[in-house]
């Protein structure tokens, strides 16, 4: 879809060859549009218009470009995650004004509409699902951390000792066939066909 939006929308508009001031303009009515594809909601529309402010911002600054150590990048990474999740609740709304009460609503910090601890109970995690989860995220933090460093975890796999590696291997296909249990009541079918 993107390279549909380059060939036959940003680069007949002008791209990048008519100026700074043009290739925003483009970019914003490239995002608005893609936008407009996905439904036509204004909800959508709002959520593609500011994608493409976003991105116009992060042209602006070079925020991308510059080289920093890894606080910057951390909060980098967590403003890019906030920005994502601010943009998904217009396109999750149903109407724009739905995504304007939600962001108003997230700003109230009326916490006594909210009991935290019977919505940690009502997701019913059983002790084994928990320590899955927690496991989960910590690989995840792992892998990401050993990018970071520039280290490849499936480089660092290939050169292992092959009896070694095969025994990783089985560890991992036997942790998700031991955990690989949705829960009471789980039905793949009602899972893959929910509100089809």
């Amino acid at each position: 879809m993107s390279s549909w939006f380059k060939d036959y929308l940003y680069i007949p508009l002008g791209g990048n060859r008519k100026g700074k001031f043009r290739k925003y303009i483009n970019l914003l009515i490239v995002f608005t549009a893609s936008g407009l594809w996905h439904g036509a909601e204004l909800s959508f529309i709002v959520w593609g218009f500011i994608n493409g402010l976003l991105i116009i911002f992060e042209n602006i600054t070079g925020i991308h470009k510059k080289k920093t150590g890894m606080l910057l990048n951390t909060l980098r990474i967590i403003a890019t995650y906030l920005a994502f999740i601010f943009t998904t609740i217009f396109f999750r709304a149903s109407t724009t004004m739905d995504a304007i009460l939600f962001i108003k609503n997230i700003f109230t910090f009326d916490f006594s509409k909210y009991d935290f601890n019977s919505s940690l109970i009502a997701l019913k995690f059983s002790n084994n699902e928990l320590l899955v989860l927690v496991i989960s995220i910590l690989i995840l933090f792992l892998v990401d951390f050993l990018k970071y460093k520039g280290i490849k975890p499936i480089n660092t796999l290939k050169n292992i000792y092959l009896p070694i590696r095969w025994i990783i291997y089985l560890f991992f296909i036997f942790g998700i066939l031991i955990f690989g249990i949705y829960g009471p009541g789980f039905s793949e079918s009602q899972f893959i066909y929910f509100q089809f």
